[in-house]
């Protein structure tokens, strides 16, 4: 802290800086609750498959074959081919039981943190976007509290890293378009590699900035394009990497019928697909992932977005559509089977909302020519709490 400061900055400072404190806190304490509960239960499949991973290469001392007890049980070599990833979470959990000793609350400890350490990111993300400490704050609560992000933080499934490294990458890129900074144009696609090498759907939140990109900046000649496009590739290495890294060790393999079968780009579109499966994607997104009041901020945040179109918050939330169709598209038949599947749009969820709330307080103030956003944002965390 500056001790430069006058006195009410320096106070300013310490408030922000406790509030965020608390949220994070607060984070913490939904992610971790009952965190040694048995896997058993919503959606434990999940966390069963990478506990049986972790149990056979302790057992093998092999640890770049997936082995799961419940696939391919009496097979030779009952390898895990559904879905080709490097195991990380695994790896995780093998790091936890060589520090805490074999338990669950170990294992899930370091997804939690992941999960805290995004109510971190959404702040700074969010100063970026609002110009705003008090937005910044208001985001990072939204994202403490939500429904999804709560209990993924603490499932030992690749979401809660994954979805940490995308709003990291989404971070720095944005530092690249406000500031035009090469290293974080080169942390940006770092971020999002590590991101991609742990669930690859994330790939998607990469259309986030298909209209905020600075392209002028970056194809000028004066501006060193050569370098840019060094840096960006670079950056990208990782993920190359790692799919080599399976295709050597013959794991980058696709089972048709739970993968590639599975993906029709139209079906989207078709009424058939909404009559069947619209009742359930809408449950997950309002009863399950964000709630109902949630869910009608962030879809009057975006009606804002279009209406304005100007900022760099408008065209990043815009991007955020087309990133949430072009994903539609693709995974059309597992966002109709599996709630976390939402996990990319999170983060656009909670500062499209709190975009929604600035909307209102906006119109609040043309109308009673009153302030209105610090009651309005009072109001929604009382009612959260």
């Amino acid at each position: 802290m500056n001790f430069n400061l006058p006195l009410r900055e320096r106070v300013n400072n310490i408030k922000i800086f406790g509030i965020l404190f608390l949220t994070l806190i607060l984070g913490f304490f939904l992610r971790s609750f009952n965190l040694d509960f048995p896997s058993i239960g919503y959606h434990n499949m999940k966390e069963n498959e990478y506990l049986s991973m972790a149990e056979e290469m302790q057992r093998t001392g092999d640890f770049t074959t997936r082995r799961i007890y419940f696939h391919n049980a009496f097979a030779e070599n009952p390898d895990m081919q559904i879905f080709p990833q490097v195991p990380l979470v695994t790896y995780q959990i093998l790091a936890s039981w060589n520090l805490f000793g074999q338990n669950l609350w170990g294992a899930r400890l370091f997804n939690v943190l992941f999960g805290v350490c995004s109510i971190l990111t959404i702040y700074f993300l969010g100063l970026i976007l609002f110009q705003s400490f008090r937005l910044a704050l208001f985001c990072s609560f939204l994202l403490a509290i939500m429904p999804l992000g709560v209990f993924f933080s603490r499932n030992l499934q690749p979401e809660s890293p994954g979805f940490l490294f995308m709003l990291l990458a989404h971070l720095f890129y944005l530092r690249y378009v406000t500031m035009s900074r090469r290293t974080d144009l080169f942390l940006g696609g770092t971020f999002f590699s590590l991101s991609w090498i742990y669930k690859m759907n994330f790939a998607f939140s990469a259309l986030f900035f298909l209209f905020i990109f600075p392209y002028g900046k970056f194809f000028s000649r004066s501006r060193g394009l050569v370098k840019n496009i060094f840096a960006l590739t670079l950056s990208y290495v990782p993920v190359l990497l790692s799919i080599a890294w399976l295709a050597h060790l013959g794991q980058w393999k696709f089972m048709q019928q739970t993968t590639i079968a599975r993906v029709n780009l139209l079906e989207i579109f078709s009424p058939t697909y909404w009559n069947k499966y619209g009742k359930i994607i809408w449950w997950y997104i309002q009863g399950e992932n964000f709630s109902l009041i949630f869910t009608i901020l962030a879809v009057l945040g975006l009606f804002a977005a279009f209406l304005k179109r100007r900022s760099v918050l408008d065209r990043y939330l815009i991007g955020g559509v087309v990133s949430i169709l072009c994903y539609s598209m693709f995974f059309s038949d597992f966002i109709n089977q599996h709630n976390y599947y939402q996990m990319p749009f999170l983060g656009w969820v909670c500062i499209s909302s709190t975009y929604g709330l600035l909307y209102i307080s906006q119109l609040a103030k043309r109308a009673a020519r009153k302030d209105v956003l610090g009651y309005l944002l009072s109001l929604v965390v009382f009612v959260s709490i």
